[in-house]
């Protein structure tokens, strides 16, 4: 194990970041929405596009107004458009955010699909699960220290309670 205290993300890609709490064109659809991101990027698959918001339970909810959208509706929309835009570095801050559990189970199995397929994902959580889920490494702040490990645990119970234990945090 090492700490690392500061430093930067280098690379020769841009990244796309997906928050928490998407910022969204709210008095559009979520049709117009994707629309819109569509046309923004070329190229894109739109049957591809649709597969994805049936995946994540969105095609009845596409003609309604964005501002009348739950938060996880909310979140699976801006899921969505990140993914279709096809960037080789996601940023994503608490990638589960108010998903049901079905949801974020197809959601958990996509990002290691994205990793599979050369994608680099950092992600920030408070989950343990997802942590343990889909990182190959973990940095883990504590006491104003990151704290760094490689996630070769067999098990989600030796990964928690190595890090409750031996990273003495709380949960």
């Amino acid at each position: 194990m090492f700490e690392i205290n500061s430093g930067k993300i280098k690379g020769n890609t841009l990244p796309i970041f997906i928050e928490d709490n998407p910022k969204l064109y709210y008095f559009l659809t979520g049709k117009e929405y994707l629309e819109l991101i569509m046309t923004l990027a070329t190229g894109l698959d739109k049957d591809k596009v649709y597969k994805l918001v049936d995946n994540l339970d969105l095609t009845n909810e596409l003609d309604k107004s964005i501002i009348d959208y739950s938060l996880g509706m909310k979140h699976k929309l801006a899921l969505i458009s990140a993914i279709i835009l096809d960037y080789d570095l996601f940023l994503i801050d608490e990638p589960l955010t108010a998903l049901d559990p079905e949801t974020s189970r197809f959601m958990i199995d996509y990002f290691k699909h994205l990793s599979k397929t050369g994608k680099t994902l950092l992600i920030s959580t408070h989950m343990m699960h997802v942590a343990y889920q889909l990182a190959d490494e973990v940095f883990i702040l504590v006491n104003g220290k990151t704290k760094h490990l490689i996630n070769d645990f067999p098990t989600f119970t030796d990964f928690e309670n190595y890090i409750i234990k031996q990273m003495k945090v709380t949960l």
